[in-house]
């Protein structure tokens, strides 16, 4: 087989090559655009923040639309209002809310427009600080701190897996009478108290935005957690993620004066938004009301038993204590390998795509491995499949097999389930 001309390349080649003939740049770009796709259908992605497209999704984003955007006041088609209009009926359908926004391009976007639009300089807030699984988008770093929000962290116990402490809150509560108070993140494992920590919040007048961004799709089918349901005014979340959706983010509320508080200062953020993501959103929608329950309890499942298959291949795993997880999270303790942080990047070789992540007991240091279920649920691996998996990172994490050695039976599983389940 002819060796592409990306295969090759380093990042000092790429300087000369930039100052050379066009049309061999037009080849090298389609080449590493080819790499990618020849190895997108070989890796076992275990990445908790991925999923996949359906077919027709993937038609759409790849579809005339990707050449236009919507913007501003200015005039559309017929088809793209009643499109739009589409997506948001479908939105409220699915997360049982009156008020949807989607134009964020992204759900930390969406975090950032939620407290632009819900707060103002010198709010007091609480939020989940980042050591107990809080996202960057509501630490002082970031959103908050940009727009002069007085921060105060949520109180947690736990090394191992953290869990918001009621009573300390309680007391945090009467002192800081915060208006909004955030939770949620990027490596829940478990539901938080949420009935009981809203009681409180809205006990000294304040309101719960809850970041769904890994668990939107879980929501929507009632697994896992209902927050919008439990006691949140407001769920941020990503799309692309457990709700399998193209890359961008979700504002859902259900209260009127602060859906009316976005829609008068988005605008002035968002000078436009793609109309190929809208559209193929609104069919990723339709696709979730459909086969969204019996995908969300799949993905659940399927984490919980590779947790216990990963579990009697001796690792040791945050939160097993509490039942391992009821998410689509499975998290790691690299401690105890000999990898450790580096554990990714020899995973990689083995074909396996995998992320790092930090418990309170390390932080701020990325000592877990934080592996998700959707993608490999998406291509219709069960239970049976979660046990090789385990296998396959014991050999590769704990015996210390060669990755390149453990990739060759990591694309033959992959390739034992070609198609994709749960889409029309």
């Amino acid at each position: 087989m002819t060796e592409r001309p990306g295969a090759s390349v380093t990042v000092r080649d790429l300087e000369k090559i930039v100052g050379g003939d066009p049309r061999q740049i037009v080849d090298l770009v389609e080449s590493f655009a080819e790499d990618y796709s020849v190895e997108h259908r070989q890796i076992l992605d275990l990445n908790a923040a991925h999923s996949l497209l359906s077919p027709r999704v993937k038609t759409i984003m790849g579809s005339d639309l990707s050449e236009s955007s919507q913007a501003g006041e200015e005039a559309s088609t017929v088809a793209l209002d009643r499109a739009q209009a589409l997506l948001s009926e479908l939105g409220k359908k699915l997360f049982d809310v009156p008020y949807v926004e989607y134009r964020p391009a992204s759900g930390a976007q969406a975090n950032g427009l939620f407290f632009l639009g819900a707060m103002k300089s010198g709010d007091a807030v609480m939020a989940l600080s980042a050591k107990n699984g809080g996202h960057y988008t509501y630490q002082s770093i970031s959103y908050p701190g940009a727009f002069g929000l007085d921060i105060t962290e949520v109180p947690c116990d736990g090394d191992d897996y953290p869990t918001v402490n009621l009573e300390l809150l309680a007391d945090e509560l009467e002192r800081v009478r915060p208006k909004w108070l955030t939770v949620g993140g990027a490596t829940m494992l478990f539901p938080y108290q949420l009935r009981e920590i809203a009681d409180m919040v809205q006990g000294v007048g304040g309101r719960i935005h809850y970041d769904g961004a890994h668990i939107l799709g879980l929501a929507a089918s009632g697994v896992f957690q209902d927050p919008l349901h439990e006691g949140a005014s407001v769920m941020t979340g990503s799309t692309q993620k457990t709700l399998s959706g193209p890359l961008g983010g979700l504002i859902l509320m259900h209260d009127e004066d602060v859906s009316e508080a976005l829609n008068s200062r988005i605008p002035a953020f968002i000078a436009s938004f793609a109309n190929n993501r809208t559209v193929a959103l609104a069919l990723t929608m339709a696709e979730h009301l459909a086969f969204g329950k019996d995908y969300a309890t799949a993905v659940a499942s399927n984490a919980l038993a590779l947790s216990r298959a990963l579990d009697s291949e001796g690792f040791k795993l945050p939160g097993k204590d509490l039942g391992f997880t009821q998410s689509h999270v499975v998290l790691v303790d690299l401690e105890p390998t000999p990898h450790k942080a580096d554990s990714v990047n020899v995973l990689r070789r083995a074909g396996i795509i995998s992320s790092l992540a930090a418990v309170p007991s390390t932080y701020p240091e990325k000592r877990a491995l934080r592996l998700g279920s959707p993608v490999c649920t998406k291509k219709g691996m069960g239970e049976g499949e979660m046990a090789e998996i385990s296998r396959l990172l014991r050999r590769v994490l704990l015996e210390g097999e060669a990755p390149e050695a453990v990739g060759t039976d990591v694309a033959a599983l992959v390739a034992s389930f070609p198609s994709l389940q749960y889409c029309f």
